[in-house]
This record gives C-alpha cells, structure tokens and sequence, in this order.
C-alpha cells in the first residue's frame, strides 16, 4: 500500500512540474487576435569589472554610428558594442543625473541635464562641447497658459535618420522637433484630456524614417501617435493592472512596421501594438532569467528591430528580438 502512495506522489510531482514548466515557458509568449508573440533573448549587456550596471535608466543605439549601445545610469554614460563589450564611459554631471541622451550621425552625442535643464553636446570620444542652441521658440504661437517663457525644458530625446532632434517638453506638454542646426520645424501635443494631448508624458518615439512619432502618458495610460507633421493620429491603449493594459507605462519604441511597443514598469512587460491601436501581445514578467524584467525603465528598438530593455533592477540590458505571427 505505501508503494502505491509513493507512486501517486510521484505523479502528483510530475504534473505539478510539468504545469510550472508550461507557465514559465508560456511567459515568453502571449495571444492576442489570433498572434502570436515569441520574445526571443539575445543577449545581456552588464558591464565590466568595476564598471559593471548599477540601476541602468536609459539605453539608446546609434542607428547610424557603428550601432554601438549608449546606457544611461547616474553621473555615466556607458557605451558598448552591439555585442556587449564596453568601450568607454562619459561622466555627465558631478551631482545631478543626466535625463536622457541621443547620438546623431557623425556621433556626436545629446545628454539631458536635469538641474538646470538644458541639453549638453558631447563628441564621440566624450569631450564637452557646449550646450544646444534651440531657436525659433518665440516664432510659435503657444497657449499663453502653456509656455513658461523660459524656453524648452527637455525631459526626453529622439532622433531620427536624417539627424532631426525630438524633444519632449516637461514644462509644457509639448513636443518640439528640430533640424540638426538647432532650428524648430514643428511642434505638437500640449496638456490636457483631449485628443492628442497629454496628464503626464513621460517618453517619445520616433519611427527611424521619421514618419511617425509616439509619445507615452503616464498618467492617462495610453500611446498618443502622430505623423510627421505633427498631426494627431490616434490614441493606443488604456490603463489598468490587467493583461493589455497600462499600468504605469514609463517608456515607448516604434519597430520598422509601426508596431508600438509601450514598457509597464509595475507589471515588468512589454505591451505590443499595430498602428491601427489592436493590441497583439505582450511578453516579459517579474523575474531575473532571460526575458524576465525588474522594474525596467527604458525600451528602445534599433533600425534592425532589435529590442533594448533597461532592465533596471536586474542591472543589465536585455537584448531581445520579437517574433510576431499566427
């Protein structure tokens, strides 16, 4: 009789394992409208000896400079290879963080001072070259209630392919793009409920043609998309704590199809939608093995699709590529 026992615990371990193995392998997946999403792990970018990740918070890929991997943490910028090895360190600031940082064709890199804010230049090799000069601000005609007259107050960097600058403004809800002299071209958004503004943006995106521009909203929990020229497209997404919704999204990319990634830092995953607003799928999860996530506070997709994820609490960067099917 104790033989039988033995063997139906042993069953009962079995199925117990069998079902835990299908739950964590099924993490990497998710269905939604008949697609199929598979993130697929690549790499971990960690650092160094004592130059290793500490509380990563941004990440940026040089889509035109050698595709080399700029990673933001306090007081550092830390650049790497697209394969991990680490190549040189910036220091940004003595006491205050840098914000957010870009890299343009011929390398020279954009960095966002918090206190005061301005946008620093720095050259490949990490020389301090002066400040960015934005001009034609007091040529727009901004709601009086909007514009503070102190100039732009940046938060969040994006550029694209032909080196156009996009800033999103903390102070007033909008987002400014500039040419790469320095020069506004256009600006949109602003703050408030309505379509196309904004409660809290936290984060923008721009596709790497340029043709489309998403900006993340903390508070609203939603994507605002826009064309090229500023004009509100659509709104994507909604928030909540449940599967295919917005939490507390913090950051957004675009892929090469338009595809809109937005990151939930309180439910660690990535939340993918088209450019029509369907949501397709999600992957990620609290977790310290490959594809899982600790409060992750950054996501940026290079010109080749692949997925960079400041995985803030693990102190790395995963390196992802997603699969999306039937």
């Amino acid at each position: 009789m104790k033989k039988y026992k033995n063997q139906s615990k042993i069953i009962y371990i079995f199925l117990y394992l069998l079902i835990a193995a299908f739950v964590i392998t099924g993490n990497s997946f998710s269905q939604a409208d008949g697609q199929r999403i598979k993130a697929i792990h690549i790499l971990d970018i960690t650092g160094e000896d004592s130059r290793r990740l500490y509380r990563p918070a941004r990440v940026f890929v040089s889509g035109n400079y050698n595709n080399d991997v700029y990673v933001i943490q306090k007081g550092y910028i830390y650049i790497f290879t697209n394969k991990g090895l680490l190549l040189s360190d910036i220091k940004t600031t003595n006491k205050t963080p840098a914000g957010e940082s870009v890299v343009n064709s011929r390398g020279l890199i954009y960095i966002i001072r918090i206190t005061p804010p301005l946008i620093r230049i720095f050259n490949p090799w990490g020389t301090y070259k002066g400040n960015m000069n934005i001009r034609g601000l007091e040529k727009l005609s901004l709601p009086g209630d909007y514009h503070t007259g102190k100039g732009i107050t940046p938060s969040r960097l994006s550029i694209d392919r032909n080196d156009n600058l996009y800033i999103l403004d903390s102070a007033t809800g909008f987002y400014f793009v500039t040419n790469p002299d320095g020069e506004i071209i256009l600006y949109a958004g602003g703050y408030g409920k309505e379509k196309g503004k904004f409660i809290k943006p936290v984060d923008i995106a721009v596709s790497f043609d340029g043709k489309r521009i998403a900006v993340a909203d903390f508070y609203a929990g939603r994507i605002n998309l826009f064309n090229n020229k500023g004009q509100f497209i659509r709104s994507i997404g909604s928030p909540g704590g449940s599967r295919g919704e917005f939490s507390q999204l913090v950051s957004v990319a675009i892929d090469s199809k338009y595809n809109i990634y937005g990151l939930d830092r309180n439910r660690h995953s990535v939340l993918i939608f088209s450019e029509k607003g369907e949501f397709m799928g999600e992957f990620g999860g609290l977790g310290t093995g490959k594809g899982w996530f600790r409060y992750p506070n950054d996501i940026y997709i290079d010109s080749k699709d692949m997925i960079y994820i400041a995985d803030t609490l693990n102190n790395r960067i995963q390196v992802l590529k997603v699969k999306i099917g039937k």
